[in-house]
């Protein structure tokens, strides 16, 4: 059959990402400064396409009250930007600047790994606390969950007690 795990799979709570260092230099000093690099053009370009067309040149044809909903939505988005990549990015850098000093603790890697895995919900209760349609669609949902008529119905049969018990309730 199967051997038996050694003990320290069952004792030690560990998350290992990387054990042999030549892949650890290669993730730290091409990886994340790859896709950082490719993350601050690609965020700077959309940043600056999107002023440039809501503030410095708006088109003719756009009314205020659209460009007032346009900014609005730069802004959420911007606030939704900025809590994905505090959420993912932070413990990256944490876990790699530990790892380029040799502090290499696996306490930090678990908290880093278990910031990155609630990325996704921190980011939707950003998404409802920013932006006024989603919040009230959110809403709406949660009313007509609420307020639906429950079609169970319970039918109640008669008993007869043929012993002397009696509950002491």
């Amino acid at each position: 059959m199967y051997p038996c795990p050694t003990e320290e799979f069952f004792i030690f709570p560990i998350y290992i990402l990387i054990s042999n260092t030549n892949n650890l230099h290669l993730v730290i000093y091409v990886y994340i400064p790859f896709f950082a690099l490719n993350t601050l053009a690609h965020f700077l370009f959309h940043i600056w396409c999107t002023v440039y067309y809501l503030y410095i040149a708006p088109p003719k044809s756009v009314s205020m009250a659209t460009q007032l909903y346009q900014r609005n939505f730069l802004v959420g988005t911007l606030l939704q930007i900025f809590t994905l990549f505090s959420f993912m990015t932070l413990p990256v850098i944490l876990v790699a600047v530990s790892l380029y000093l040799n502090r290499y603790s696996q306490e930090l890697m678990n908290v880093a790994v278990d910031c990155i895995a609630l990325h996704g919900i921190v980011e939707c209760i950003v998404i409802l606390s920013v932006h006024k349609h989603y919040r009230n669609a959110m809403k709406l949902m949660i009313n007509r969950w609420y307020n639906q008529p429950c079609n169970t119905k319970v039918q109640s049969i008669p008993v007869q007690v043929t012993s002397g018990y009696t509950s002491r309730c």
